[in-house]
């Protein structure tokens, strides 16, 4: 009987699963398609060494007993799946050279042609979404195309499903652990162990600070490098200068001798684009307005899905906006991170994943890009720290109650230590039907379920309970909070150091370091919120060229002294690029160039046209010109204009603003 993976998938699992259903219902298999298949590998085994009672599987195989099953089997008792013929396809072809022919690959592969033909058009299309392109240009010849960056990013992705790394022996190989891996390790192993094991056993013996599988990939990264042969120059790096100072670049140059200084650069870049790191070199992508809306309108996304406000939070953007970029390196580069703890954060927030895995949508169709659940599952714990301490505002409440007042007072008192609750009134039933102010609640000690009341209620203890406590936290009544606030303690401090000299920024973050869990800087976690639109900076124009708006646009900000005339001219030098430019809607278009020395402060300017102009396919009706200094400021501004450009009423302020002057 002739096994496939699923059989070697399904030996895996029952290393660490014996009931029957819980199996199936992995494989999404029914129970009697699990029974066949354990049939057929009891077959092949020539005995029965895996059998089910009450529907409990017990597996008495060893290692041996499966090294013996892969060493029975060859290719007339193996089925080979789509990926698994794909993938010998890839090891045949692309991994050795450029050109192939179909009769040698047929032979070598020991396909018929008919299916070779259709394996290589599947392939053709899967690796165009990598930039690699696979082209007939006889019969019987293909040829790849593609920039090298592509291919070597590709290859070394697709060898890195197919090594194993034992950090306790320092050891690489390829893995064996079924048949299809163990014909995968006979033709690797021919091309690639020596080199492999070399670089390995280099790079492991040096001090690099990054993660072990950071560090694996950049080990065959180097090993396509050396083998693959390809033309160093054509290798694309940017920041060579920069680059060649970091300690990375020296010491691979050292080790590597026999390495391309361009491919030093190439591997240089690789290790600082793909991870965390606070180097400043990368700090701004050449699309930076692209990615911090990008992740601006992420976070309200899923504010709005998750009805929660944390776009204010600052410290949440700022620690996505971290993350993120080399999240987008490494999308962009189909780099997998394996994220061991993703089971557990889709059980333990399940929520929260969902929530975010959708606000991602957008996401990645602004940058072009398609993030794994892995990677998403990495921004679940920012978020649910964010989450649990987000700036909270106080809910408004309106106590009704006919007791007298020193028992008003104690329930007031126990309502203000247990939530955070501003009290807007204390009033009768009487006077219940005259009250016009908005409350989110309404805490009372009388029964009011027989009147037509708006807004929820509360019925309560004059004395609240433990009961009552439980009860009005079903209506998300916000804890007291433990905190302090970082301004009323510098206050107090203040107070009694006066007249002494004291660095106050220093201790305010002496403060924040030391008591981490208890002051908080509200100021620091806030942003600001509304835009402000002077006269000056908006005008209306009837133009019939869209350059003439942007032009127009900068003009403003050259003449009230944002920006030099520099960086007006490189503003308008730029303007066939796509990439400086972010669509706010439908009909608004921003324009902006990379911060420079060229800029005295963060600001703006809108330019209206008359007549639509046609931009990327959109009727851009305003066109605003964004100059960044490269400060704090910038986000702030980006933002307000952001949120101001979704408003529904835009238009009519803008409008309005237009007739003034």
């Amino acid at each position: 009987m002739a096994l496939n993976t699923k059989h070697f998938e399904i030996l895996k699992e029952l290393k660490k699963e014996d009931d029957l259903k819980r199996v199936a219902d992995i494989f999404n298999q029914t129970e009697r398609n699990i029974r066949y298949k354990i049939q057929e590998l009891n077959e092949n085994l020539g005995q029965e060494k895996i059998f089910i009672k009450k529907r409990k599987i017990y597996c008495l195989l060893d290692e041996n007993d499966i090294a013996s099953l892969i060493k029975g089997l060859n290719v007339q008792n193996y089925v080979y799946e789509q990926k698994e013929r794909m993938d010998l396809l890839i090891i045949e072809t692309i991994l050795q050279e450029d050109e192939f022919q179909i009769e040698e690959l047929a032979d070598s592969l020991q396909m018929s042609k008919s299916t070779l033909r259709a394996d290589i058009k599947i392939l053709t299309e899967k690796l165009k979404k990598v930039g690699i392109h696979l082209g007939q240009y006889s019969n019987k010849k293909y040829r790849a195309q593609y920039k090298n960056n592509d291919l070597i990013y590709y290859l070394s992705i697709f060898l890195y499903n197919y090594v194993t790394f034992d950090e306790g022996r320092r050891a690489i190989s390829f893995k064996r652990s079924n048949y299809f891996e163990k014909i995968v390790y006979e033709m690797l192993t021919k091309m690639y162990c020596s080199v492999l094991e070399d670089s390995y056993q280099k790079i492991k013996a040096i001090d690099l600070p990054y993660t072990d599988e950071t560090l694996n990939l950049l080990i065959l990264l180097i090993s396509v490098l050396k083998l693959r042969k390809l033309n160093s120059e054509d290798l694309e790096v940017l920041n060579k200068k920069v680059l060649k100072e970091t300690k990375e670049f020296k010491t691979l140059r050292k080790v590597f001798p026999e390495l391309s200084e361009l491919n030093i650069y190439f591997l240089t870049d690789y290790l600082l684009r793909i991870s965390c790191d606070e180097k400043e070199i990368f700090a701004r992508h050449r699309n930076w307005i692209e990615i911090e809306l990008g992740v601006y309108r992420l976070i309200k996304e899923f504010e709005s899905l998750k009805k929660v406000q944390l776009v204010k939070n600052k410290k949440l953007l700022d620690d996505i906006l971290y993350y993120i970029k080399p999240l987008i390196y490494r999308s962009s580069k189909q780099i997998e991170l394996k994220n061991t703890v993703l089971k557990e954060v889709k059980s333990i927030y399940g929520d929260t994943f969902f929530y975010l895995k959708k606000a991602f949508q957008s996401f990645e169709t602004l940058l072009g890009l398609e993030v794994s659940d892995n990677e998403i599952g990495f921004l679940v714990p920012i978020f649910q720290v964010a989450l649990r301490n987000r700036i909270r505002q106080a809910k408004r409440i309106l106590v009704v109650s006919s007791y007298k007042r020193n028992l008003i007072n104690f329930l007031l008192a126990r309502l203000e230590e247990e939530f955070l609750v501003e009290i807007v009134h204390v009033i009768s039933m009487k006077q219940l039907d005259d009250f016009q102010e908005n409350v989110d609640l309404i805490i009372t000690t009388s029964d009011l379920s027989q009147m037509n009341l708006k807004v929820p209620f509360c019925r309560v203890s004059p004395i609240l309970t433990e009961s009552d406590r439980k009860h009005l936290e079903e209506f998300e009544l916000p804890p007291q909070d433990k905190h302090i606030s970082l301004d009323a303690l510098m206050n107090v401090i203040e107070r009694n150091v006066e007249g002494q000299k004291c660095n106050t920024f220093k201790m305010r973050e002496d403060l924040l370091q030391s008591f981490p869990n208890i002051v908080v800087d509200e100021k620091a976690q806030e942003m600001k919120e509304n835009l402000v639109i002077q006269k000056y900076q908006i005008t209306e124009l009837d133009v019939f060229d869209w350059k003439e708006a942007v032009k127009a646009a900068t003009e403003i900000l050259w003449k009230h002294k944002y920006i030099k005339k520099a960086y007006m001219e490189d503003m308008l030098n730029h303007l066939e690029e796509d990439g400086l430019m972010f669509l706010l809607n439908e009909n608004s278009a921003l324009f902006y160039t990379e911060p420079k020395e060229n800029v005295y402060h963060t600001g703006f300017s809108i330019v209206h046209v008359e007549t639509p102009l046609i931009i990327r396919g959109k009727k851009i009706e305003y066109f605003v010109c964004f100059a960044p200094k490269g400060d704090a400021e910038d986000q702030n501004l980006l933002f307000q204009l952001n949120d101001f450009f979704e408003e529904e009423n835009f238009e009519n302020t803008l409008k309005k603003m237009l007739r003034k002057k």
